[in-house]
């Protein structure tokens, strides 16, 4: 049996169903329990989930958990990053002991591939398994966190030894660091992980945590050329796909090179008469890319040509 963590509120309702379904439709061979922790779920989206849990009754179920987040009330939040990004660090105290372990997934992700191999993954003696962060060799990122060796990794997908968790009482650990950091923690939850916990989070492969700005030449100085060939292989196998940053597949008029698979499970889902959401206005938009040109060189192609192959595979695989 493999459990899966979300966590969510209505704001992200969409993206959720999508993952949600995500993960059912490309595990058919496995036992499944999702976890989700959320605050605020209308009754629209709790009907929905039971209809998901309804069309995938062999495979797995879903668990509900509503969260009093007034406990983070101190906590840093951001436009981007609400209160329930911190969410994913109370699995540990909320789940049932004899839950020893848990895939959390942003939800903003999407699973293509059996997940057998991650959650199979050794982590004895870990806090958690983890894939490096776009940010990782980025030394802006890592003078302001003052940390100088090892990963930097993406808290959007985490193998959780939730053991481990609790027997540290790392909650209270991350909590200390965000509270007496708030100015240093951009990337709260990230940040805090990273820096408190770097010696205990082992290190897997790209394909469980895949994302976009690993590809697209204007990032390519964010990690070391090294990693190349690791990046084209996973690129070559993917098992969890992470849409972060702004190029989001919920959009109309998205230029997310890989939309296309996050809406097929889109069009899979009980979310599917959902419609899908406009961006900025014009006037906002223009001015957005008119910033990132000069930031990023953005002048370059959205791809990098060494994956076109494999885009087009991926193309005909999940259009046709």
């Amino acid at each position: 049996m493999i459990h899966i963590g979300l966590c969510a509120d209505e704001r992200f309702a969409l993206p959720f169903g999508v993952c949600l379904t995500s993960i059912l439709e490309s595990n058919k061979d496995n036992e499944i329990v999702i976890h989700v922790l959320t605050k605020g779920f209308k009754e629209e989206t709790i009907a929905k989930i039971k209809q998901t849990t309804e069309k995938y009754h062999k495979i797995g179920m879903v668990k509900l958990y509503d969260i009093n987040d007034e406990i983070f009330d101190s906590y840093p939040v951001y436009e981007n990053f609400p209160k329930s990004i911190y969410y994913r660090y109370l699995f540990a105290e909320i789940l049932p002991v004899d839950i020893e372990k848990i895939i959390y997934l942003d939800c903003d992700t999407v699973v293509v591939s059996d997940l057998c191999t991650l959650w199979n993954t050794n982590i004895e003696g870990k806090l958690l398994a983890a894939v490096e962060d776009r940010n990782s060799d980025d030394i802006v990122i890592r003078n302001r966190i003052e940390m100088w060796k090892g990963h930097y990794f993406n808290s959007g997908v985490l193998l959780m030894n939730l053991s481990y968790w609790r027997k540290h009482d790392c909650f209270a650990q991350m909590a200390c660091f965000i509270l007496k950091n708030p100015k240093v923690c951009i990337y709260p939850d990230q940040d805090a992980l990273n820096v408190v916990f770097q010696d205990k989070i082992e290190c897997i492969s790209f394909r469980y945590n895949f994302l976009m700005s690993f590809i697209e030449p204007f990032e390519s100085y964010r990690l070391h050329k090294s990693k190349r060939k690791e990046i084209i292989d996973s690129f070559k196998n993917l098992v969890i796909i992470h849409f972060a940053a702004e190029k989001k597949p919920w959009f109309k008029d998205t230029k997310h090179p890989l939309f296309f698979i996050w809406r097929y499970y889109y069009k899979k889902s009980v979310w599917k008469s959902v419609p899908l959401k406009n961006k900025d206005s014009f006037v906002v938009g223009i001015c957005k890319k008119i910033v990132k040109s000069i930031v990023y060189r953005n002048l370059l192609p959205s791809i990098n040509p060494l994956f076109i192959e494999d885009l087009k595979r991926y193309q005909k695989l999940y259009l046709s």
